[in-house]
């Protein structure tokens, strides 16, 4: 029997270096196809140097950050006083039309640039932290990179839109994936319409309560898409993680179980091989 192909994409690599450690070890083990990397913190640059000998087994990408987090800008329509502000500020902002295109334009662009001069290569691909790049104004800054800064033919975007009855029957996460699938649409809709390379479906949506982390795994490894992508979000709590992250718990959870036979044998009797989207 053909397996079916899904990306599993770990998040957040940099937000501390338990998370970075816990990304590297899954990396080793061939449990995961991607990752993303926030390049705000001030740990990016020495983790970033740790990460390029999975070059060739993973894709390498950009996870944008524009909420609760530290920037040279001083005072924007996206931060105040050097600190980005909340994500519900940045939703409202967003759709009021109060977020000036330059200022989200010049702190994509120094992230972006942070990336390639730890790395020395653009990223595989761009997705956002909380999924803001979907969000209206950062969508046309992250858009306007394909072909400019990011290569078309080869670097692909993160779409988290999935089959809407698929979304439906996740239980207790339903809600936060469909509200996510909603904002996503017209970023899935311009990638379409530019023909720019992409996932095919999107789960992972978590709440970090209530089901069992296998349980989820599961529903998520079953539910339908052409190539979809898993967001995954492993850790080993350190001070750092456990200042930036209220839900440190969760991550040590997953990692365990990402590194765990059970989960070996859920990708074998699920018939799932983990790829990125290029291959």
């Amino acid at each position: 029997m053909t397996r079916r192909a899904i990306c599993l994409c770990a998040d957040d690599y940099a937000l501390a270096p338990g998370v970075s450690a816990a990304i590297r070890e899954l990396a080793a083990d061939g449990r995961i196809s991607a990752t993303s990397c926030m390049t705000v913190w001030p740990d990016w640059f020495k983790e970033a140097s740790a990460l390029l000998q999975f070059r060739e087994r993973i894709d390498i990408g950009l996870h944008l950050v524009l909420t609760d987090a530290p920037t040279p800008a001083a005072d924007c329509s996206i931060a105040r006083g050097g600190q980005m502000g909340s994500l519900p500020a940045l939703l409202a902002a967003t759709h009021l039309g109060t977020v000036r295109h330059r200022d989200v334009e010049a702190e994509v662009l120094r992230q972006l640039d942070r990336f390639e001069a730890a790395t020395g290569f653009p990223p595989a691909f761009i997705d956002g932290h909380r999924h803001i790049h979907a969000l209206p104004v950062v969508r046309d800054v992250v858009l306007g990179l394909f072909g400019t800064r990011l290569d078309a033919g080869s670097a692909w975007l993160r779409v988290p839109t999935a089959p809407r009855p698929a979304l439906l029957r996740l239980g207790e996460a339903a809600a936060n994936a469909l509200l996510i699938d909603f904002l996503a649409r017209p970023i899935e809709r311009a990638a379409v319409a530019r023909d720019i390379l992409r996932n095919k479906g999107f789960y992972g949506v978590n709440r970090f309560q209530g089901n069992t982390v296998e349980r989820l795994f599961e529903a998520w490894l079953t539910a339908p898409g052409d190539h979809p992508l898993i967001m995954c979000h492993p850790g080993i709590p350190d001070r750092d993680l456990r200042a930036r992250d209220p839900v440190h718990e969760a991550r040590e959870v997953e990692f365990a179980f990402l590194k765990s036979s059970e989960f070996g044998e859920l990708l074998d009797r699920t018939q799932t091989r983990l790829v990125n989207p290029r291959r």
